[in-house]
């Protein structure tokens, strides 16, 4: 990566840590995160579920199958193209939680939402205004957390989504 970009991206990952020092931005950047390692999918279904009916579980199993896609795509994409995380680069950076891998590109926390948020949206358009705020606040806490890059969170989204649109799309032409 050129310098310019790392340094730029150095920059905002520093202006989104100092945003968790306090004890409500920690919190917040660490809940997210850790939601972000699974819990959230579960409640996140079954309140699709409640909400929109039989048509929901077309969602469920399209934003499924974009994550497993996904999650293999990512194994290996982070072997090919190793990154270290930022606080691992700058030693003014802390990390607020422990990591799952030593390589920070892309983010699997962002493409996973993406990947799950994009067949709800497809589906329900009106969620897109819970969906924009849920996936800035997840790119948001990776930053924070000093795990990802913002160059690492906009390649999650854009994988999530190149994954999830296609599969999505024809789940809700052929089904839908």
């Amino acid at each position: 990566m050129p310098l310019r970009l790392h340094d730029f991206d150095l920059q905002i990952v520093r202006y989104c840590a100092g945003g968790s020092q306090t004890g409500v931005g920690r919190m917040l950047a660490v809940g997210v995160s850790k939601l972000g390692n699974g819990w959230l999918y579960p409640p996140l279904a079954l309140l699709l579920v409640i909400a929109f009916g039989a048509r929901a579980w077309l969602v469920v199993l399209a934003g499924s199958a974009a994550t497993a896609i996904g999650q293999a795509l990512l194994a290996a994409l982070k072997k090919w193209r190793p990154r270290l995380r930022p606080y691992q680069r700058a030693t003014d950076l802390d990390s607020l939680l422990p990591v799952q891998n030593q390589n920070s590109f892309p983010s699997g926390h962002v493409m996973t939402l993406s990947a799950v948020t994009t067949p709800a949206v497809l589906a329900f358009p009106a969620l897109v205004w819970l969906a924009a705020p849920l996936l800035l606040l997840m790119a948001w806490a990776r930053m924070a957390c000093a795990h990802h890059y913002p160059s690492d969170v906009v390649a999650g989204a854009a994988m999530g989504f190149a994954i999830s649109y296609p599969i999505s799309a024809l789940a809700l032409i052929v089904f839908g």
